[in-house]
C-alpha cells in the first residue's frame, strides 16, 4: 500500500501539491473566524478567586472604569500540628 502511494507522490508531484493548495483552501474558507477580546478573563472559569473578585469589585463599583490593580487576599485558617 505505501509503496503503491510511494510511486504515486513521485511520479504526479504537480497533483499533490495541487491537491494541497485544495486542502489548504479548504481549510480556510471553512474555518471559525477569531475574534479579539480586551477581556483577558473571558476564557477562565468562575471559580477562580481572581474572577470572582473582579465580580465583587464590578458589583460594589459599577460606574468605575478604568482599574490600576486587582489585589486578591486570602485568609486561611491556623493550621494545628
Amino acid at each position: 500500500m505505501f509503496s503503491g502511494l510511494g510511486r504515486f507522490v513521485v511520479r504526479r508531484p504537480w497533483w499533490i501539491i495541487l491537491a494541497w493548495v485544495v486542502v489548504a483552501g479548504a481549510v480556510i474558507s471553512l474555518a471559525p473566524k477569531l475574534t479579539s477580546s480586551s477581556d483577558e478573563a473571558s476564557f477562565l472559569p468562575d471559580h477562580y478567586e481572581s474572577i470572582r473578585a473582579a465580580d465583587v469589585q464590578e458589583k460594589e463599583f459599577p460606574k468605575q472604569q478604568n482599574i490600576g490593580a486587582i489585589i486578591v487576599f486570602e485568609r486561611r485558617p491556623p493550621t494545628r500540628h
